[in-house]
């Protein structure tokens, strides 16, 4: 072998060790490690076309819904497809690689990311980076990138932004990213749980009722586009969903005017809505100790919920179970298991804080090595 071959071999060497290094460090240490943007990856480590259902929306849906207690209670898969915020404008790319890589039976859309009030919300930078840096390589997120970041760049290729963070590499062992890689899946399926409350008020002085209130400007025209896609989606079933909310406030009460608004422009175009702010009684939910705070529950309001929406997907729409390969039935019926600790873990910790529920926890409750210290590893 000559000189020259030698030199060409050893450069298309160095680069291919540079490039594998920098995609290693990339999706482990070099981006951000948080519930956020481990819940979207997580939802692609899900075997193509295995889902049965998917739940489209933001924090209420990471608090308010584990797919693993559904598959437990009635035996279909599910995941959630939610993130802190994750607002109207990027629904239709999510939509996108929803299709792209699962083709569910029904596609509920959590509404609360269409009924923000501010600007600064409903195209929330931190909720465009979280979807611009997790999604897989696609014309999707490229497009996704370009039209709503100031800095595509920085979405498509996350190192470059977070290079800094190189010395992590030396915690490797504390790494959620590295973790969900050896494990293959997501185990907990996405959820999050809190482990402690804040202080809100249940008086329900402003019980909800029919009115309406515009949305944000923006936002209803974001949402009614939205709408327009949806009625082109190969996805059999798209149902819209209000999770629940305590109306003990005025700004709950004009939010849920919103919803309203929000419940009538869907229902035109031709979807079913589901309110669950107006079901709390039939879910069981106690207001005072179900809950978080006004938009969030707790792991006992998120078992009722998750029972609740699995009793409609299974007796309301009917639904077959898709048929799973042996490892990711295997793999379901891991999580299933997982779960009961999970929530055992809450009923340990939260007891163990009862004098003072109020106090910030240490952790929370999902999918990252601290949990899984605490709830038993394989």
């Amino acid at each position: 072998m000559n000189k020259h071959a030698k030199r060409i071999i050893s450069i298309i060497t160095l680069f291919a060790v540079t490039a594998l290094f920098i995609w290693f460090m990339q999706i482990t240490v070099t981006n951000r490690d948080d519930n956020d943007l481990r819940s979207i990856k997580s939802f692609y480590m899900e075997d193509r076309d295995s889902l049965d259902v998917v739940i489209l929306g933001s924090s209420e849906v990471m608090s308010g819904y584990s797919a693993a207690e559904a598959y437990k209670e009635a035996g279909y898969t599910s995941f959630p497809y939610a993130f802190t915020i994750n607002s109207v404008p990027l629904w239709k790319y999510e939509l996108k690689d929803i299709e792209r890589t699962q083709h569910p039976q029904i596609l509920f859309v959590e509404t609360n990311g269409a009924l923000y009030e501010d600007d600064d919300y409903v195209y929330a930078k931190n909720c465009i980076n979280a979807l611009g840096e997790s999604m897989p390589m696609s014309l999707n997120r490229v497009r996704c990138a370009f039209n709503l970041s100031e800095h595509p760049m920085e979405r498509l290729i996350p190192f470059i932004k977070y290079h800094y963070k190189w010395k992590d590499i030396l915690k490797l062992r504390e790494n959620s990213n590295l973790m969900l890689m050896k494990e293959g899946y997501a185990r907990l399926r996405g959820v999050n749980s809190f482990l402690y409350k804040k202080k809100y008020s249940t008086a329900m002085d402003f019980p909800p009722d029919d009115t309406t209130a515009d949305l944000n400007p923006k936002a209803e025209a974001e949402f009614a586009e939205f709408l327009e896609v949806c009625k082109d989606s190969d996805i059999e079933k798209i149902v819209f969903v209000e999770f629940p909310h305590v109306m003990g406030s005025k700004d709950l009460y004009e939010r849920q005017q919103r919803a309203n608004h929000a419940a009538e422009m869907i229902r035109e175009a031709g979807f079913d809505y589901i309110d669950l702010t107006n079901e709390g009684e039939a879910i069981g939910l106690d207001f005072e100790n179900d809950f978080y705070d006004e938009h969030h529950l707790l792991a006992t309001g998120e078992k009722k919920v998750s029972h609740y929406i699995a009793d409609i997907v299974m007796n309301r729409y009917g639904i077959q179970p898709k048929e799973q390969t042996g490892e990711n039935k295997a793999g379901w019926e891991d999580s299933a298991e997982l779960i009961s600790r999970f929530y055992d873990e809450y009923d340990r910790y939260t007891a163990e804080h009862a004098d003072d529920p109020y106090a910030k926890a240490e952790y929370l409750l999902a999918e990252n090595v601290e949990t899984m210290k605490r709830i038993g590893q394989k």
